[in-house]
């Protein structure tokens, strides 16, 4: 998993080369986000916050109290790139392993990421180690039906995976994997029924596909080229139906 999750980080950063621009200070979802969590728990200037994965356009930026901590794999990208608040403390590292003590957060984040980590079970293990009894852990993730999940783990399977998301699951799996390690499942919402998604547009990269089966030449050689050609049909199809599905909140407790 390890040659493919360095793949992953390739095309997150190809990604995110493409959105620099952004407002990352504020994301209309965050205030949905807000409102949702402070119906089981307090923010004040004490809370101990954690965003997993945190990226450069996080919600830590979106609030404005609590002791904020953003942990993400490419964090040097990102402080390269943007200018970054010196309210939030910013870590380079990986959600299978966080540099933190036992019960020490009081809120914990993972929004859009458990499908790109390395280690989904590692990660979970972890954050719930890291917070406190009764406390939140606030979720989102793309979810999908199951025939588009099969497609999806098929691709990913046979070597041809979304680039940048090794993992795909539908809702009861996630749900079931959260129990599993010991979290409890207070609620889960389709991201499609927030204020937000009113107003909140879909990145998009609009690459022409003889420029990017040319990307895909260099940088993974004739095999992966013609594997992709094979299986495009499949994969287009399997993206369009994929677009039925947007993200999922999934709220927590340990």
């Amino acid at each position: 998993m390890g040659n493919r999750w360095n793949n992953a980080q390739v095309a997150e950063k190809r990604f995110w080369d493409n959105f620099l621009n952004l407002d990352y200070k504020n994301r209309p979802e965050w205030n949905d986000y807000y409102n949702l969590i402070k119906k089981y728990t307090p923010f004040n200037k004490k809370t101990k916050i954690l965003d997993v994965g945190c990226g450069g356009y996080g919600i830590l930026n979106g609030l404005n109290c609590g002791e904020r901590y953003g942990i993400e794999p490419l964090m040097d990208f990102f402080l390269a790139k943007l200018k970054m608040s010196d309210k939030i403390k910013w870590i380079k590292g990986k959600g299978e392993n966080l540099p933190f003590d036992d019960s020490f957060f009081d809120i914990i984040f993972c929004i859009n990421v458990l499908d790109h980590v390395e280690t989904p079970l590692e990660t979970l293990d972890e954050i719930n180690r890291c917070l406190k009894e009764k406390q939140i852990f606030f979720m989102t993730l793309n979810c999908y039906g199951r025939p588009v999940a099969l497609l999806r783990k098929f691709a990913e399977r046979i070597g041809f995976g979304d680039p940048g998301h090794p993992h795909s699951y539908t809702i009861n799996e996630m749900k079931n994997l959260l129990r599993s390690k010991n979290f409890t499942v207070l609620k889960i919402i389709d991201a499609k029924e927030l204020p937000s998604m009113a107003t909140t547009s879909r990145y998009e990269t609009k690459t022409p596909f003889l420029k990017k089966m040319i990307r895909i030449y260099n940088e993974r050689g004739v095999t992966t080229l013609l594997k992709r050609l094979m299986i495009f049909p499949l994969y287009s199809i399997l993206t369009f139906f994929s677009r039925n599905f947007p993200d999922h909140v999934f709220i927590c407790t340990k």
